[in-house]
């Protein structure tokens, strides 16, 4: 007779192997309700795990499920939650490791923008999930004294992700029902700014020497710092896009202290 610690164990395991690898060790310690034999009876539990969990990678992941389709995408999180167990009580916490996972997929193979697709809807799935911060007014910026020693400290309610591809523009197509989704032009690669204002989720696409400012501000960088560094690579960057930079970090309200 197992211990309940070894059977609460055997038996977990059982449900979250995608074979019957765990079973043996139960047969004798289970008693099946019903009419059902015992192997019945945990395969009721280990299919409801791994439709429950696919369920969840298919909120967080949808771009990728209409990319790869049905089977594909089934077939993918099946291998994955072979290999990744479920380890919070939050669902909303399960697929961490999927982007990476999927990368090495036979789709990844084949599909080369499916990670950076992926993590950025994980990005997305979080930032969706945060609270929107409070942000500081070009009134403040206005008050500095010296604008070149102030930091920008960026709220939780934002992220810049660059991707080598054009994964935005396959996101925003993830509900329509074109077929041919090959067609697509996602050779270009993108970088983004996802924040939250106003209740609500959006995406801004930023020229690299704009998002280059706002990564080395992010970093604590002070703004003399970062003008002066990235107007070294970029001439261009001149006083009036400065300006523009600027108009955008206090239009999007991703700034929320200035020190």
């Amino acid at each position: 007779m197992m211990g309940l610690g070894a059977l609460q164990k055997s038996f977990a395991g059982s449900v979250m192997s995608p074979d019957r690898s765990n079973l043996p060790g139960l047969l004798g310690e289970i008693v099946a309700g019903g009419t059902l034999t015992v192997g019945q009876a945990i395969d009721v539990h280990r299919n409801g795990y791994y439709a429950r969990l696919t369920e969840q990678l298919g909120e967080t992941f949808e771009a990728v499920w209409w990319v790869l389709g049905d089977q594909a995408f089934f077939d993918t999180c099946a291998a994955y939650i072979g290999s990744t167990p479920s380890c919070s009580y939050n669902l909303s916490d399960y697929g961490a490791s999927f982007p990476e996972f999927a990368a090495t997929s036979e789709q990844g193979a084949r599909l080369a923008f499916l990670e950076d697709l992926a993590t950025f809807e994980w990005r997305f799935k979080e930032l969706f999930h945060t609270r929107e911060h409070s942000h500081v007014g070009s009134d403040e910026l206005e008050a500095l004294d010296d604008l070149s020693t102030a930091r920008f400290e960026l709220g939780a309610a934002c992220f810049l992700f660059a991707s080598r591809y054009g994964v935005y523009e396959i996101w925003k197509n993830r509900r329509s029902d074109q077929s041919d989704n090959a067609a697509m032009d996602w050779r270009t690669p993108q970088r983004l700014l996802g924040y939250k204002r106003d209740g609500k989720i959006l995406v801004t696409c930023l020229e690299q020497v704009a998002f280059q400012t706002l990564a080395r501000l992010a970093e604590g960088h002070t703004v003399g710092e970062t003008i002066e560094a990235v107007s070294e690579a970029h001439p261009e960057f001149d006083e009036a896009a400065v300006s523009r930079l600027f108009e955008t970090v206090f239009k999007t309200g991703i700034v929320t202290r200035i020190g």
